[in-house]
């Protein structure tokens, strides 16, 4: 197996490139024409599509809609932004659609709407209609819903365009009074007949649609700063009051509240372009309640109401962008009092505008709209308290002046970019109607109604099969094809499938990267052997570039390509539809190889739709085995072609700047080259000397050990060859201090010095680089996470690694205090807590402050701001440190205890949150990655304490997630209260560590069994006995998802190591083969992920990780598994109290080691060396209480344990500690290549 394992460890060596046509490789770069013999791609006559159709409801509407009775009614914008469409006054503007299918109901011809939606409402005599507002002919039209005949015009007295929708007051005799409000005023039309029944006239910016109590009969309507109380039946107006400044009113909608919360009237006000938007909220006698001014809300931007909260939009997409990020954010403020409620940070999100923030049970939905290159986000957030749950990126930008509504579960958003209908999955079992332009046509709160039993799920876009509007009328054979591409994007556009699924507002994209450099292939596999000579390619136009301007086509049969003679070259592509004809030829397989765009980076190809058509006659051609015309992709890393490549381009960079790109891009693929080779050679060379030390007798464990180290080491040390003077790896301080949390043990373990002095590197950078941060421990305001980590993921680890310099210890306390003074208080139960999970460092009043007032409450993850404060204790028992680390402890126990302030909590886990400054525990804390600091922190108190009520929560936790929520056997971490299939490794990991410490610190055997069990299973379910994956599926009985991605950046992370989880199967069973599957699963995941840890060393096209500590969290847990079996105990990661029990000096590179057994009176380590001399070793002995002992060496152990015949002993004192903690050290002679015992035991 050994040697199995060792090739599935092999670096594949770069092949190398013969540089047979490289004039033709080098013609890619060069300006293309036609040669006379090519294939030519036959060019439309180039007359635009006037008003197309599609049998989808979602094409070609894309402004505002309602849902009624399971049908949704849309409408369009007055001109289509697809390239090639012409929209006339000829075009229907509405129509309807079926929800399940989206396919079309009917059409509506209505003249054009702008951006307003229709209503749809019942007359009198049962009849249905639908109406619309004609802004160029300012009138309401009504037509039969069912016939789309019309019904009735109204007069033409309803000018402009800025009308979002209407809303309606039911009379006595069952009839309707329609209310819209436009320029000149609020008209009452009769539903029956469109006539108007009374006309409030007043002059207005654009149309409000006003909220109707029906119950009372009056309605509240708004125009240029005034809010008027309306009596429904007669227009009498019986109040009317100014508003201040601001007092613009655009087309937005007031909103009616009459619930539990009390019975207001809320309103919503524009001013100037940034920062002068008003909230004024008044009571039903149109008393102002309160108001809020200054706000950073947009022109058209619209209320919602829920749950006792009002929450309003952030940012402007018609003016210019605002500056900075403290607008980016959605704020909930208390109907009754205006106070804010929460407030949902967004500033670490590209947008310039989020309108709209319609709620559906229990979560606000907002996106943002505007313009590329940004890209629309759905934004999740609970109603409760604010918190982001869900962010979905749609990796491309869509955008509507007319609000996205939600039906049926389903968000639903006009798209202007691509006309039509973007549809999105929020939950299960959801058969709300949307049935007004704001939800319920009478309130205005763009809130879908409560339904009991409906299941949120993972947003996600619905990609809904459409037929195309032009084709042939062949089938596409494309459709039931196997398509494979590769691409350098993440998220949805990297899907083939959308290159078949009928709709052309979505695509494929080939990413980054210049195509003539690196191009990209796209395979299509034909389901048979088919006789084809037609293929149509649609592509798309994006920031006015055409993105497919150069592309080769390819014939494949059976085991055969035919590269030399291509079905079509097709170059300097002019329009988005590409027809390429050919002759007829039999093939199975059609390769695309895409070779530029009308980019100036010529970079991002994409294909909407792909199209492949049989031939009506025979084949005309054969298909011969040939090889490819050879790429600058296939010669990439030939270092000669670079350099001659190089010299080609070198004579046109004067003239072209896509030259000049080019030329500096091979001059650093170069550079890369030489570079990368090194590496890959020591990776290389770690390979053949693991497969000689298979051939000793050293235990399997210790050659896997061994491995997985030398290939940890290699990339450290790639990063510290390439760290700045400054402490920084490329990443920012705030990714590069995660991105070292596994080093500590190759400093710990095998005394790497390099690594070592670069960690004090990077830590004496973070410190020194903001004058505040050396006063207070903390250099910026923001969430706890982020506040805390340039401090707490440096500093603490080098108490540790450097114990003898008191500078680190007092850097911690320097930091406890701060938190003491400004962040920490106690709350009106006593404990102490951190008053809000948001603070740090004000840049504008150089103080540190919390915001209490916008986030009044402490989360789980603040443990991680404790870290310093732990280390402080650690190293010198400070006083204050420790009393903050206890009480803080034991504030979280005792709000996790059962019987707390929620009745919904889950007994005996933390709490989501701990309010401020009641101190009531709210929610149950679900997601491990998330409360893991607290638990780690829990665990370093009761090594301080000696109480085991610190233990608790874990208990309840391992009780819950190993017995209690454990799908065959492997326990769920992601979500902790509900039980799911699938979860991510990473945080099965982080519980498996949990597990460990839990049972190292306490030797409480009550979980083994169950802890057993999950280890098994991950054992056992390896992909080819060493791989893991970043997904699984308990229920899979294969467990791992191979080729599921986790998107982080531009990276897709595929591979996750499960060292926690193989290091917790020896300890609970004692098997040796869970450690050595911890080696060479580490092994694996290092070497499989080398160019993703490192700088795609094996794809120059592709750009760096942004977040260079992403894909390092992959092996973390594993680094920690490491530090287990070397020191006995966790090293300083995170939030983990290191308590270990040796460390090791002059051990040298090839030392392996395995403490089987470490407590306050003995300590039992097994090494081996594959040095091949003798090495005086070093052993820092760090948790043995005072009291005499004696250590002894050698080979084999008694019945009992204990070194049997030692080969040599010496007798040791291991002192009280004074005033800081120092190890005992103990030096010996360790032999070569020989498994060693060394036994410390009390005399």
């Amino acid at each position: 197996m050994n040697h199995t394992i060792l090739n599935r460890l092999q670096t594949s060596k770069g092949r190398s490139i013969r540089l047979v046509g490289l004039l033709a490789a080098l013609a890619l770069l060069a300006p293309q024409t036609l040669d006379a013999d090519e294939n030519v791609a036959e060019q439309p006559a180039g007359l635009p599509q006037i008003n197309p159709r599609s049998p989808s409801g979602l094409d070609f509407y894309s402004q505002g809609g309602v849902v009624v009775d399971g049908v949704g009614y849309f409408t369009a914008n007055d001109y289509s932004r697809r390239a090639g469409v012409k929209r006339t006054d000829e075009f229907p503007c509405v129509v309807a659609f079926d929800m399940h299918t989206f396919k079309k109901v009917r059409e509506y011809k209505f003249g054009f709407t702008y951006d307003s939606s229709p209503l749809v409402y019942q007359k009198q005599d049962g009849t249905w209609l639908v109406i619309a507002h004609e802004h160029k002919n300012a009138r309401t039209v009504a037509m039969n819903r069912d016939t789309g005949k019309v019904e009735w015009i109204s007069e033409a007295d309803q000018p402009g365009t800025y009308f979002f929708g209407y809303s309606y007051y039911q009379r006595d005799d069952g009839t309707k009074l329609l209310l819209m409000a436009c320029q000149n005023g609020l008209h009452a039309m009769s539903g029956e007949t469109g006539k108007d029944v009374w006309w409030v006239k007043r002059p207005s910016t654009g149309g409000i649609t006003p909220c109707v109590d029906q119950k009372r009969g009056v309605l509240y309507y708004q125009c240029n700063a005034k809010v008027l109380k309306i009596r429904a039946a007669d227009g009498e107006v019986l109040r009317e009051v100014d508003a201040g400044t601001p007092h613009v009113c655009i087309s937005w909608n007031t909103v009616l509240i009459d619930d539990k919360h009390g019975r207001f009237v809320a309103t919503r006000w524009y001013g100037k372009p940034e920062w002068d938007s008003a909230i004024r909220v008044y009571d039903e006698e149109l008393n102002l309640a309160w108001e809020r001014t200054g706000l950073p809300n947009g022109k058209k931007d619209t209320l919602t109401y829920a749950e006792g909260k009002l929450v309003c939009g952030s940012g402007n997409g018609w003016s210019k962008k605002y500056t900075g990020n403290e607008w980016k954010h959605i704020s909930a403020y208390n109907i009754a009092d205006g106070e804010i409620a929460w407030k949902c940070d967004l500033s670490e999100y590209d947008y310039i505008g989020i309108l709209n923030v319609p709620y559906f049970n229990g979560s606000f939905y907002a996106e943002n709209g505007g313009s590329p290159p940004q890209t629309t986000k759905c934004f999740r957030i609970n109603a409760a308290d604010g918190r982001l749950e869900e962010v979905y990126d749609y990796g491309r930008m869509i955008t509507s002046c007319a609000t996205h509504i939600v039906a049926h579960g389903k968000l639903l958003s006009g798209d202007l970019w691509q006309d039509s209908i973007v549809v999105t999955n929020l939950s299960d079992n959801s058969t709300a109607d949307w049935p007004g332009p704001f939800g319920d046509p009478q309130t205005n709160q763009m809130a879908a109604p409560h339904e009991a039993g409906v299941t949120l799920t993972t947003i996600q876009e619905v990609s809904v099969q459409h037929e195309p509007a032009v084709g042939e009328d062949r089938a596409n054979l494309a459709r039931d094809a196997a398509i494979k591409a590769r691409s350098r994007i993440k998220g949805e556009q990297a899907d083939v499938n959308r290159m078949v699924d009928g709709n052309p507002q979505t695509r494929w994209a080939s990413g980054p990267g210049d195509l003539a450099l690196a191009p990209v292939d796209v395979d299509v596999q034909l389901k048979k052997p088919q006789v084809v000579d037609t293929v149509v390619v649609l592509t798309s136009t994006l920031k006015g570039q055409l993105r497919l301007k150069d592309f080769d086509l390819y014939a494949g049969l059976g085991d055969r390509w035919d590269g030399a003679k291509p079905l079509a070259r097709i170059r300097d592509n002019t329009v988005e539809r590409i027809r390429v004809t050919f002759p007829a030829v039999q093939l199975d397989r059609i390769r695309i190889r895409p070779l530029g765009t009308r980019r100036p980076d010529n970079a991002f190809a994409h294909i909407a739709e792909l199209n492949v058509y049989a031939a009506d006659g025979p084949s005309e051609r054969s298909v011969e085995s040939s090889p490819f015309p050879p790429t600058l992709a296939d010669a990439g890393h030939d270092p000669k072609f670079l350099r001659t490549l190089i010299a080609s381009l070198e004579s046109k960079v004067g003239d072209s700047a896509l030259a000049r790109v080019r030329t500096k891009s091979l001059h650093t693929r170069l550079e890369l080259i030489k570079e990368s080779q090194q590496y890959e050679a020591v990776l290389e060379q770690i390979s053949t000397e693991t497969e000689e030390y298979q051939k000793l007798d050293a235990p399997e464990w210790a050659v896997a050990q061994r491995d997985c180290m030398a290939r940890l080491r290699t990339w450290a040390h790639y990063w510290i060859d390439h760290q700045q003077p400054d402490g920084q790896f490329g990443g920012s301080y705030e990714d590069d201090v995660e991105l070292v949390c596994g080093w500590p043990v190759l400093v710990l373990a095998q005394d790497d010095e390099k690594v070592r002095r670069a960690l004090e590197l990077l830590a004496e950078g973070v410190w020194k680089s903001r004058p505040f941060l050396e006063r207070f421990g903390y250099d910026r305001l923001t969430d706890v996470e982020h506040a805390a980590e340039n401090t707490s993921y440096s500093q603490p680890r080098m108490v540790v690694l450097d114990y003898d310099n008191p500078k680190w210890s007092e850097r911690c306390s320097r930091t406890a205090a701060t938190m003491h003074e400004h962040f920490l208080s106690r709350n009106e139960k006593g404990g102490l807590q951190f008053r809000s999970d948001y603070f740090g460092f004000d840049p504008r009043t150089l103080k540190p402050v919390t915001r209490e007032q916008e986030r009044p409450f402490d989360i789980p993850e603040s443990a991680k701001a404790l870290k310093p404060a732990m280390y402080a204790v650690w190293a010198t028992d400070d006083p204050l440190a420790r009393q903050l680390m206890l009480e803080c402890g034991n504030t979280w126990v005792e709000a996790a205890r059962a019987g707390g302030d929620d009745t919904g909590r889950i007994a005996g886990l933390l709490p989501e949150q701990l309010s401020w400054p009641s101190g009531a525990s709210v929610g149950t804390h679900a997601r491990l990655s998330s409360m893991r600091a607290t638990l780690f922190h829990l665990i370093g108190c009761y090594y301080v304490s000696g109480e085991d009520r610190y233990l608790e929560p874990i208990r309840t936790l391992l009780q819950k997630s190993l017995v209690d929520w454990s799908v065959k056997d492997v326990p769920s971490a992601g979500t902790l209260d509900k039980l799911q299939e699938e979860d991510l490794t990473g945080l099965l990991e982080q519980l498996a560590l949990i597990a460990v410490a839990y049972r190292r610190a306490t030797g409480d055997r009550q979980f083994d069994a169950a802890l057993a069990r999950w280890s098994a299973r991950i054992r056992n379910t390896l992909v080819d006995g060493v791989k893991s994956y970043v997904y699984l599926n308990r229920n899979s009985d294969r467990l791992w998802y191979v080729d599921r991605p986790l998107t982080i950046g531009a990276y897709l992370e595929s591979r996750c190591s499960v060292g926690a989880q193989l290091y917790q199967g020896w300890q609970v069973t004692g098997d040796d083969d869970y450690l050595a599957k911890l080696g060479w699963n580490l092994s694996s995941c290092l070497n499989d992920k080398w160019g993703a840890f490192t700088y795609w060393f094996y794809d120059k096209s592709e750009r760096r990780v942004t977040s260079n500590d992403h894909p390092a969290h992959k092996i973390q847990c594993s680094e920690s598994a490491l530090s287990l079996m070397y020191l006995g105990g966790p090293a300083p990661v995170e939030a983990v109290w290191p308590q270990f029990a040796v460390s090791w000096e002059n051990v040298g590179t090839n030392f392996c080691a395995l403490v089987r057994h470490n407590d306050s009176e003995r300590l039992l380590v097994e090494m081996y060396s594959f040095d091949e001399q003798l090495r005086s070793v070093t052993a820092n002995l760090w948790e043995l209480a005072p009291g005499n002992y004696e250590a002894a060496l050698g080979s084999q152990l008694t019945q009992n344990s204990h070194v049997n015949e030692p080969t040599w002993s010496k007798s040791l004192n291991i002192a009280s500690r004074q005033d800081r903690r120092r190890p005992t050290t103990l030096q010996f002679t360790l032999p070569p290549r020989k498994r060693t015992i060394l036994e410390i035991r009390r005399r």
